[in-house]
């Protein structure tokens, strides 16, 4: 897992250098956000609706991406009752596009999620926790208009407290 987290970041560190500060002046920008849903691998929990803030730039075929992640709420049953963890973290991402025509795109990503889990039960927190996880996702980026694009994407972050997320979003974005 280590050793996974340390290229995320040294590929991040090293897109940075290859774009330097005279490409990023031409690089282009994106804002934008998504909802889906999230599964987790350990039993006995239900999916949460994920929410996402992202924004980037990029330089043709490479760029950087950060994001805001809320992971709402899952859901499992123990024997004091109903227990929910939320969690919400950042993510920050070396991605990859490879377009079709002007109209179309397929991206891939490898980064990293700093995350947040707080266990509630009976309107309480009993429990919290945070780490560092790979993040990794693929994905299908459309351009309908001129500066927007909608896009449909998979992720997935190893390792968050003990247990793996897979997310589906759409989502939209502007470009600058």
């Amino acid at each position: 897992m280590k050793i996974q987290k340390s290229i995320a970041l040294e590929s991040i560190a090293l897109a940075s250098l290859l774009m330097g500060a005279s490409s990023l002046a031409s690089a282009e920008i994106y804002l934008g956000g998504a909802i889906g849903s999230t599964n987790v691998s350990t039993p006995g929990f239900e999916h949460s609706d994920t929410q996402k803030i992202f924004g980037g730039v990029r330089e043709r075929f490479l760029g950087l991406e950060v994001a805001y992640v809320n992971f709402d709420d899952f859901f499992v049953e123990g024997s004091g009752g109903s227990q929910s963890i939320n969690g919400d973290g950042l993510e920050a991402s070396l991605v990859g596009f490879i377009p079709f025509g002007h109209q179309a795109e397929l991206f891939g990503k490898v980064g990293v999620l700093n995350w947040t889990l707080d266990g509630n039960s009976g309107g309480s927190t009993f429990s919290t926790d945070d780490g560092s996880s790979f993040a990794y996702g693929v994905g299908l980026q459309l351009f309908p208009a001129d500066h927007l694009s909608v896009r449909l994407e998979y992720q997935g972050f190893q390792d968050v407290s003990g247990g793996d997320l897979d997310a589906v979003t759409i989502g939209a974005a502007l470009h600058f």
